[in-house]
């Protein structure tokens, strides 16, 4: 039942043990090996590993054909139910081309029955939807009506527009992109250094040059023209290198009180 090549196992385990083993033929008692399985160590060295060795040997290649022939059922269960499915589509198939041929028939029928006179198609006259115009951008501002009307206060004192006695609700109109009248600037930096305090301190959008240019809100102090976002631009450059005093320093003032209004 066991064989074992003694010269690779005394190149392991010494000659010693290889000699025990040719001195001691093994005449093994199955009955008193199953109760311990060392009782052959000390005449046949190792023997109870050996026997270990051999048993996990066959134990292995039974889980190998074993998993085979898994392996093998599984395959036949997936081709059987890939057939069961074949079968179910091919019988709706049938299904389906027996239903069609049944209702072309009936309406080859109905047509000999009575014929239908040619039908006319109606044209319509496609129409092309509108153009949506544009959106323009906002101030998206946050000033309250009381600050307004301290605004429209603070623009009649500095005389930033040409017109005279600038009204609240023409302020509001303008906060609103949608002038009731366009006003023309009188000193297009002190214009410039009004939106841009308003701008540094959150009440409008950054984009206020982008703003007052595509809304055509003002008209130029030095040309007759609505001012645009290169006229803005400059002023508010030539604000920044000059030294502000006079009405931009009052102007700053202002624009920092305008919090408590």
């Amino acid at each position: 039942m066991l064989s074992i090549n003694l010269i690779s196992f005394g190149t392991v385990c010494g000659p010693d043990a290889v000699n025990k083993w040719y001195r001691n033929p093994l005449k093994a008692d199955i009955q008193a090996f199953k109760k311990d399985n060392t009782i052959y160590d000390a005449e046949n060295p190792y023997f109870s590993y050996i026997y270990k060795v051999v048993l996990y040997e066959k134990y292995i290649k039974f889980l190998l054909e074993d998993k085979k022939k898994h392996r093998y059922l599984i395959e036949i269960a997936e081709e059987e139910r890939r057939w069961k499915e074949k079968q179910r589509e091919d019988a709706e198939t049938d299904a389906f081309i027996a239903d069609m041929e049944q209702k072309l028939a009936e309406r080859k029928a109905h047509a000999k029955k009575s014929p239908t006179p040619p039908s006319v198609t109606k044209t319509t006259p496609s129409v092309t939807p509108p153009e949506t115009p544009p959106t323009l951008p906002s101030f998206e501002h946050s000033l309250t009506d009381s600050q307004m009307d301290y605004l429209a206060g603070i623009i009649n004192e500095l005389h930033i527009f040409r017109e005279a006695d600038i009204t609240t609700e023409q302020i509001k109109s303008i906060f609103n992109c949608s002038p009731s009248v366009v006003l023309t600037s009188k000193n297009n930096r002190l214009l410039a250094h009004l939106f841009d305090q308003l701008s540094r301190r959150g009440y409008i959008t950054e984009n206020w040059q982008a703003v007052i240019a595509k809304n055509r809100l003002f008209k130029s102090s030095q040309k007759d023209d609505f001012l645009n976002q290169n006229d803005l631009s400059t002023a508010t450059n030539k604000v920044q290198d000059m030294d502000k005093d006079g009405k931009y320093n009052k102007l700053e003032v202002y624009i920092k009180n305008l919090k408590e209004h």
